[in-house]
């Protein structure tokens, strides 16, 4: 009977995990509160083994831009600048970190922004956002 309870836990968190597996981090964090998309424009190339290397897309709410990134092969560097062209958020994140990444802006005040995101590859995408 116990062993019966086992295999019914462990394959109800298998379809948990499954289901889960399908959502995306924007997905994710649009259950929490509306995001609106955030179109990025540029060159993403990333040298990969693979022939078509997915390009990072990115969504934001009033508190965060959240990026995901479907192919983390390399260190990227996001910086927010305001309408006036003052850099008001710059980070450098490893390769290890770029899969999902959070930029809080909660702290920004109202306005117009652009965020780039750059490599060490020469690729970037820039987009504009309104907070």
């Amino acid at each position: 009977m116990k062993i019966q309870k086992m295999k019914n836990l462990n394959l109800r968190m298998a379809l948990l995990a499954m289901l889960l597996s399908g959502l995306s981090m924007q997905s994710i964090y649009a259950f929490s509160e509306a995001t609106k998309n955030l179109p990025l424009n540029g060159r993403w190339e990333s040298n990969t083994s693979r022939s078509l290397s997915p390009t990072p897309t990115a969504s934001y709410d009033s508190q965060s831009i959240y990026i995901e990134n479907p192919s983390p092969n390399c260190d990227i560097t996001i910086t927010v600048t305001s309408s006036t062209g003052e850099e008001v958020y710059r980070q450098t994140f490893s390769e290890s970190q770029t899969a999902y990444m959070v930029i809080q802006t909660g702290n920004l005040p109202s306005g117009q922004y652009t965020l780039q995101m750059t490599n060490n590859q020469g690729d970037y995408l820039t987009g504009i956002f309104k907070i």
